[in-house]
């Protein structure tokens, strides 16, 4: 299947269109006390509202599979095959960095089996890891070491 060559402004559109934007990070360990969750959410005219309730699943979302990371026009473009688990959640995703707690390079959740990473020339390897409802990560798979040049 051939690749679109991906300009800046399509771009910004794409990962616009794929992204849900969080307002906290996942909470863990939450006490349903008699079953039942209160929460009050304050919201502006128009504005939409998502609460996931899901129980703990300790099983980890399988390995992404397929990493693959590709040069167009100085952007990464990277593409994996996405995860079909009913308690997958996002993916996170990171260039390779010796340091272990490296931030992820995608905002949290990432739903899309695809990013469009801009990074300064050199030479990168990217990490991807599938993270569940619960918040479990899965192993992480690493890309081949792409060069990219200004």
């Amino acid at each position: 299947m051939p690749v679109r060559v991906v300009n800046t402004d399509m771009t910004q559109r794409i990962r616009m269109a794929q992204e849900l934007g969080v307002l906290e990070p996942i909470r863990r360990n939450v006490a349903l006390p008699q079953g039942e969750l209160r929460e009050s959410f304050h919201l502006q005219a128009f504005a939409t509202v998502l609460v996931w309730v899901t129980p703990f699943q300790a099983t980890p979302p399988a390995t992404p599979q397929w990493l693959q990371a590709e040069t167009i026009d100085g952007n990464v473009m990277l593409r994996w095959t996405p995860n079909t688990e009913p308690w997958f959640y996002s993916y996170g995703l990171q260039r390779h960095s010796p340091e272990p707690d490296t931030p992820p390079l995608s905002p949290m959740p990432l739903r899309a089996a695809a990013w469009v990473d801009r990074p300064p020339p050199g030479r990168y390897i990217y990490r991807l890891y599938a993270v569940s409802a619960s918040g479990v990560r899965s192993e992480t798979v690493m890309s081949q070491e792409i060069a990219v040049s200004s």
